[in-house]
């Protein structure tokens, strides 16, 4: 329901984040994947750059839609890291919704195969 009938730009998360600094740098991840290792400005340059943005003080003003207060990132401390974020429009709305549709069955798909009585187990005989 919430991935179909909800509205992006309405969703605000405040919490640990990816450290916030002046310029953003790319390292490879544990699985060697290209990744931001941090941000700056108004969000990520290179990834997740539909998903998200930063508030902007100028624009986004506290409370959001929730009611809790906006934390707006800094280049130092614990505010470097623990900030909001925003939620960006969805582009293609439908395509995503397709998308979700098809992680839904395949996951549903996945659960009853692996959680399907497929026999009795044979009794352990020491």
């Amino acid at each position: 329901g919430i991935g179909l009938w909800s509205d992006s730009t309405k969703h605000t998360s405040t919490g640990v984040h990816q450290k916030y600094s002046e310029r953003s740098s790319i390292v490879k991840d544990i699985m060697g994947f290209r990744r931001e290792d941090n941000i700056y400005g108004d969000g990520p340059r290179e990834f997740s750059t539909n998903d998200y943005k930063l508030p902007n003080p100028e624009q986004d003003r506290s409370p959001d839609p929730s009611g809790a207060p906006i934390i707006y990132p800094k280049n130092t401390g614990l505010d470097s890291e623990w900030y909001t974020v925003m939620g960006k429009p969805r582009h293609d709305k439908a395509g995503d919704n397709k998308l979700l549709a098809t992680f839904t069955l395949i996951g549903t798909i996945a659960y009853s195969a692996a959680f399907t009585n497929l026999g009795t187990l044979p009794a352990y005989i020491p």
